[in-house]
């Protein structure tokens, strides 16, 4: 296995990216992606450092659209450059889409399957053990001064508050974390007290950064041709019939102006295709919501079945495609810029704080899941199960993934929930 410094993007080859990429979207469940990524990228390849990881997931919450795509883009980006944003975005999603295909023509051959939904009856508590030490780790990796606990508390607090209106949370979130970066620089009493770090760095703070110099408008023209490419093929695509133009022009709208995690796009999502089009009904749409918890990858893999639904494999493709490239052209887009500001240091602490603020939001996020998922002591076993295998042991998430969706299968079928 190649083994290139962190931080140099032309020691990593493209199919060794791809089956990187390929690997984690196998193992990755909603944002459980966020822990398994710095697993991979970080502490098992060693391709990035902690603080190049830490830039992409506060970049990945600054975009619209699944923060788990922005920071895959991103880390491709980082990587390889555009080529290698393209190769990382693709081999993520394909487990995840390729799954949803499946079930999709499953569902629709033979309606809902007893084994089908015992293991969705457990999927969810899976993924809230996952996502608790993907929380865990985010914590102990970017968390480590006063200010920063208080920053993370703003976040829950703003995301409980705000619900749905998570652009107004964004940009809260970016002016309190400006603000505390303004009183330690002001105030070296403040900095003294509330910047003083709770425990060492969990790794070396050694990175590479961005040459100095101008910046790099190479790279920009390079991704500007890469984006041309890809808008030009779907916008010739999407023009060929009607509904593919509905379809497609709906889901990029939602994907471009959606900020938060994917749940944010959800109720974006069902207005369009149950409310406005009526491409799905109401429990064909709750449905493919519990498909897209039991397939790895984003929850917004939801679009797939929506395509498949509507349009056959290449609506699937398409929606998916929609869904996602606003998104992940923004990501590439922004990508040398935002290399680029981080030479300037109050800049990166603004930074660190976002990423404080997200890890709040997290948690905010998995009060509202467990909610939804825990129903009684099998599923809150279930949870912890997954918990202690991931915190505590060298599994594989998608190990854990398939032991815990077979316990679900064979003890709440079984139990016969159904009636």
């Amino acid at each position: 296995m190649e083994q290139p410094v962190a931080g140099n993007r032309r020691e990593t080859g493209i199919l060794p990216l791809a089956a990187a990429f390929l690997r984690l979207g196998l193992s990755s469940f909603s944002l459980a992606v966020l822990n398994e990524a710095r697993r991979q990228f970080v502490e098992r390849r060693g391709w990035l450092t902690l603080e190049e990881y830490l830039d992409g997931v506060a970049m990945a919450q600054l975009l619209p659209g699944a923060p788990a795509l922005n920071l895959v883009s991103w880390l491709g980006h980082r990587l390889r450059g555009p080529a290698g944003s393209f190769t990382a975005a693709v081999s993520f999603l394909l487990p995840g889409f390729t799954a949803m295909v499946g079930l999709t023509e499953l569902y629709l051959a033979y309606g809902t399957l007893t084994v089908v939904r015992s293991v969705l009856l457990g999927m969810g508590a899976l993924v809230t053990g996952l996502l608790t030490d993907t929380i865990i780790n985010l914590w102990l990796d970017g968390i480590n001064t006063p200010s920063l606990v208080l920053l993370a508390v703003f976040g829950f607090a703003a995301v409980s508050w705000s619900g749905t209106a998570v652009v107004l949370s964004l940009a809260a979130a970016v002016a309190a974390s400006t603000f505390l970066t303004f009183l330690s620089r002001r105030w070296p009493a403040w900095s003294r007290y509330l910047d003083r770090p709770f425990r060492p760095e969990r790794t070396p703070a050694a990175r590479k950064g961005p040459p100095d110099g101008a910046f790099d408008w190479h790279g920009l023209a390079h991704s500007l041709l890469w984006l041309g490419l890809l808008l030009g093929v779907d916008l010739w695509l999407t023009s060929r019939v009607q509904l593919y133009r509905q379809l497609g022009l709906s889901l990029f709208r939602i994907g471009a102006l959606t900020f938060g995690t994917g749940y944010a796009m959800l109720p974006f999502i069902r207005a369009t295709v149950v409310a406005r089009y009526h491409w799905l009904s109401g429990p064909q749409f709750n449905t493919a919501l519990a498909f897209s918890l039991m397939t790895p990858g984003p929850v917004t893999i939801i679009s797939a079945f929506i395509g498949m639904k509507t349009a056959g494999l290449s609506g699937a493709a398409l929606a998916a495609a929609n869904t996602y490239l606003p998104s992940f052209g923004l990501v590439n887009l922004m990508a040398s810029l935002y290399r680029y500001i981080q030479r300037v240091e109050w800049l990166r602490t603004v930074i660190k704080g976002m990423v404080a603020v997200f890890v709040g939001s997290l948690g905010s996020i998995i009060i509202g899941l467990a909610g939804s998922s825990l129903h009684g002591p099998d599923t809150w076993a279930l949870a912890a199960g997954a918990f202690l295998a991931r915190r505590f042991t060298k599994w594989d998430t998608v190990w854990i993934i398939l032991a815990g969706a077979s316990v679900s299968a064979l003890w709440f079928g079984l139990a016969r929930p159904w009636g």
